[in-house]
């Protein structure tokens, strides 16, 4: 009698056919390329980087900067140090006095802006004389960009007033560098104490 050997049945996978392999590679290759520009993209808007930057200077610590006295403050360094007081302060022992003569101080510079921010300005300003409006926070792009804010949105009872507006940069200011600073626009001394700036970016991920 005939006996035929049994077929050997196979329980694993079935081999990869070249054509299959092909396409994966394909696949795998063109969602890597997707994936790699669509980071490039978001790095050039700068989608990826902080969504927030927050900088304050309460006029108390002078540092050093470049062979100069400068304001410490936090996120970054801001000038007119050498005008530093301790006649007034809205909190702790310092504020900044600014002089009709030399009228900028508490300038701030934020380089490789992306013409996407929001700002966010506060300042708490004091008059011994004169008009208190006189005392501004300007936020600036040279060329393309120059807005002050001097109205006073609360004032507490030493006679500090809050100075408070938001902003947009222009979004031709991409690589551009941002100054914001106080103005003393009068013909009396202006104090300056507690600057806070915050650069928000209007765009996510």
């Amino acid at each position: 009698m005939d006996t035929k050997t049994p077929e050997k049945i196979s329980t694993g996978p079935p081999p990869e056919s070249p054509s299959f392999g092909r396409v994966a590679r394909e696949f795998a290759f063109t969602m890597a390329f997707w994936l790699a520009l669509l980071l490039f993209g978001a790095a050039w808007l700068g989608l990826l980087q902080p969504r927030q930057l927050s900088f304050q200077c309460g006029a108390e610590q002078v540092v050093q900067h470049q062979a100069e006295p400068y304001f410490k403050g936090k996120g970054g360094v801001f000038t007119g140090a050498r005008r530093q007081t301790d006649q007034v302060a809205f909190e702790g022992s310092h504020s900044l006095v600014i002089f009709p003569d030399n009228p900028f101080g508490f300038e701030l510079n934020v380089p490789n802006l992306k013409g996407i921010e929001q700002l966010e300005l506060e300042v708490w300003r004091f008059v011994e004389k004169g008009d208190p409006g006189s005392g501004h926070i300007v936020a600036e792009v040279p060329g393309l960009m120059w807005k002050s804010c001097n109205e006073a949105v609360e004032t507490n009872d030493k006679g500090w007033q809050r100075i408070y507006c938001t902003l947009e940069v222009p979004a031709n200011s991409r690589n551009k560098q941002l100054k914001v600073y106080c103005w003393n626009g009068g013909q009396y001394p202006v104090y300056f104490d507690n600057m806070r700036v915050e650069v928000k970016r209007r765009f996510s991920l």
